[in-house]
Parts: structure tokens; sequence; C-alpha cells
């Protein structure tokens, strides 16, 4: 019921379904505020945890979570225990875009580079493709790559190589503007997905040479330790997350954001 009460004070419009570029546009962002979000709160506590994105969540846990991240809330604490509620709310969020992240314009020739057999060919075809992206999209395709290349890293413990990935997320960046159901657009789309999405997850800093910050909208309270923001190869061997105890959930930011708003 607070939830509530607070999305009905809640003047915009909710993030999840509406266009990428009208959200970024109405709350000033440079990245989704549930793409940042949800990574924020899986750099922390969801890098290890084994089969993320492909172990359903809870659907109340999960409804839940997207009805604070629609209203921009702080109120995110209690969804740290559960990173397979946060990935699911990440692919939802994907998945309910009204165009999908890799754009409908781009649909045919990402599927085209699909099917390049001679791997470097493939790699500049794809690289190629990628600056095609508007530019929001750019940046958050970007920003969701890097962080993907981050969690593949620890593919020994989670299990989520860059081909799992692509399998369970693919489906939810590109999906082909036709009739027909959610599962057989997926059906369709999810070869070739996969092999567009897995040598990007491999080849990410290839891709993306920059450094990404994953905490851009500086929203979220940083690790205490100097020199990083985020945790690279800091050495800080006992503690591999990227923020302090204190939650990135204070939110700071948004919650004054919110209190003028209202």
């Amino acid at each position: 019921p607070e939830m509530r009460a607070h999305q009905d004070k809640w003047a915009e419009k909710p993030a999840f379904g509406t266009p990428l570029e009208e959200h970024l546009k109405r709350s000033g962002r440079e990245i989704a505020l549930p793409i940042e979000a949800c990574v924020m709160l899986l750099l922390e506590t969801g890098m290890k945890e084994e089969g993320l994105f492909r172990i359903g969540a809870g659907a109340s846990k999960l409804k839940k979570l997207k009805a604070a991240l629609d209203c921009s809330t702080s109120h995110l604490d209690e969804f740290y225990s559960d990173p397979h509620a946060v990935a699911g709310a990440l692919k939802s969020y994907l998945r309910e875009l009204p165009e999908p992240l890799m754009t409908f314009n781009l649909y045919e020739e990402w599927t085209q580079v699909a099917s390049v057999q001679d791997q470097d060919k493939k790699l500049q075809d794809l690289w190629r493709t990628c600056q095609k992206l508007p530019p929001q999209n750019f940046v958050n395709f970007r920003y969701l790559i890097k962080f993907l290349a981050k969690l593949a890293q620890t593919s020994d413990v989670n299990k989520m190589t860059p081909s799992n990935i692509a399998i369970v997320l693919g489906p939810n960046l590109l999906w082909a503007k036709t009739e027909g159901t959610l599962a057989e657009m997926a059906a369709a789309t999810s070869v070739h997905v996969v092999a567009v999405i897995e040598p990007i997850i491999q080849h990410a800093d290839w891709f993306f040479p920059e450094e990404v910050e994953f905490n851009v909208s500086e929203a979220f309270v940083p690790l205490v330790t100097p020199n990083s923001n985020h945790s690279s190869h800091t050495g800080n061997d006992s503690d591999s997350g990227t923020l302090e105890r204190k939650r990135p959930a204070s939110m700071a930011v948004m919650e004054g954001d919110l209190v003028k708003k209202e």
C-alpha cells in the first residue's frame, strides 16, 4: 500500500514500458533508472549467484521491485537478499520497452551479421552495426554489455558464460517487429541474437574500450576505499562488492528530486 500511494503521487509516467528516449529525457538521465539501479544492486550481491538471469524470481517480489523502480523510489533495501528478483526486473524492463534496445531499424542488419562465418569479419561488422545505434541506445547498450562482461568474468562460480548470458538475455535485447506472441518472436530471433550478443560480451573491451562508470548518476553510495568508485582491480580481495554496506538504496539524489516534485 505504501508503494502504491507513492506511485499515485508520482507525477511522471512509469519507467517500464516507456520509450527509452522519453524516459531519459524526462528524468534527465543518461542511463535508464531500472538499468542502473539493477546493475548497482547486482554488482554488490549478485555477481557470484549461480544462474543469474536464468532462475526465475517470485512473482510478488518482482512486481514490488518493478513498482519501486517505476517511481524512482529509494525503497530498494529488501531486494539485496534476492538478486534473482533484481535480474528479473532488469529483464522485464528490457522486454517491456516498446522498441528493443538494439532497435527494430537495425534488426535485419544484426541478423545478417549473425550468419557471417569469418570471425574477424563478423566482429568488424558487429562493431559497425553498434555504431549505428541511436546515441541513447548506444550508451545504454554499452553500459549493459560492460556489466554483462564483468558478470561473465566470474562464470566459474555463477555459471553465466557469455553464451549462457546471450541465451537468457538476448531475446530481451532484440526481437522482430512482426505480429505474433513474444514466445514466437523470441524463438525466431534467439539463434541470431545469441550469435550476435555472445561475441559482443566476449570482446566487450574491444567493442567499448573506454571505462564505464556504473554509478553514473552518483545516486548510489560509493565504496569507502579511495581510488575507484567501482571495484575494477584495486586488489581488495576480501570484498568484491562495489558499494559500501550503507546500500545504494539511499539513492539520495533521486529522493531529493522526489521531494522537490512533491
